[in-house]
């Protein structure tokens, strides 16, 4: 069913095995696109604040459940920890959560690229025109994907980071050298461990993103976000900067006063960035 509102039309698609819902100006016509990844345990539906922003500016929207997520949903979501799920860690450290939140960012990505090209032959969006953004895991995947498919324009991560793989070594070497019940642990797992870790700097965007060509990418980060913590983000911008050295306006990183929330602002800036690039 098609549900218009307030100049929004809001139309469920499933595309394969992605629900998605695509939210666009009424009567809107070769409209550019900004594909909007949910965080982690959130659903698409979740994206709509930001699909009425992007409609009052003649763009379309495109939020969709990631892996394991709303439509999709299994349990690894909440339960990845668990042996009998393949957990390998203490439940308190986070990594085979974050392993899993991993997992859907690299399907994510995935899942843009099929969706790019299914929304190619409808005439109410022109894909050559599309985006990226997302809070936390969706700023994760808009890191990759900005890496992983050229295709896309522009991005607009929020409270996500590019380094993959540092947060993942540096989050192991917390664990192991702070505790020492789960340093013997995580010692007992080592080769499993390594194969993850192989995994994560396969897929990592960080140093990619340092040899691709220049694309607007607006970073928003929060002062007081420990979650991601923005410390990751700075010594990233010094080497991506002669990146952008030809067209310094096409990088851009606000950090906000606040933790590991989405506000409204955050919101506004992300759309005013697609209509710039878009």
């Amino acid at each position: 069913m098609t549900a218009l509102l307030t100049g929004l039309t809001v139309e469920p698609v499933q595309v394969g095995e992605i629900p998605v819902l695509l939210a666009l100006p009424a009567g809107a016509k070769r409209a550019p696109v900004v594909f909007v990844v949910p965080g982690y345990g959130a659903t698409k539906e979740v994206c709509l604040p930001l699909a009425y922003r992007l409609a009052n500016i003649g763009m379309a929207c495109v939020s969709f459940d990631p892996l394991r997520h709303g439509e999709r949903y299994d349990p690894l979501l909440d339960r990845a920890y668990e042996p009998q799920l393949g957990g390998l860690f203490p439940q308190e450290t986070g990594l085979d959560i974050y392993l899993n939140f991993l997992q859907c960012i690299r399907q994510s990505s995935l899942d843009i690229a099929r969706l790019l090209a299914h929304f190619a032959g409808d005439p109410r969006l022109d894909v050559m025109r599309a985006g990226v953004t997302g809070h936390s895991q969706g700023g994760y995947a808009s890191f990759l994907a900005l890496a992983d498919i050229p295709e896309l324009k522009a991005a607009a991560p929020m409270m996500g980071l590019p380094d993959f793989a540092q947060r993942w070594q540096d989050v192991l070497d917390e664990s192991a050298w702070s505790n020492p019940a789960w340093a013997k642990a995580i010692a007992q797992v080592r080769e499993q461990s390594e194969l993850r870790a192989a995994f994560i700097s396969q897929i990592n965007p960080a140093p990619r993103l340092l040899t691709l060509p220049a694309r607007p990418l607006r970073i928003m980060n929060g002062d007081f976000d420990t979650d991601q913590p923005k410390g990751y983000i700075l010594p990233w911008l010094r080497e991506l900067r002669p990146v952008y050295a030809a067209q310094p306006e096409m990088l851009d990183w606000i950090v906000y006063p606040v933790g590991h929330v989405i506000t409204d602002q955050m919101l506004d800036d992300a759309a005013d960035w697609f209509e710039w690039w878009l």
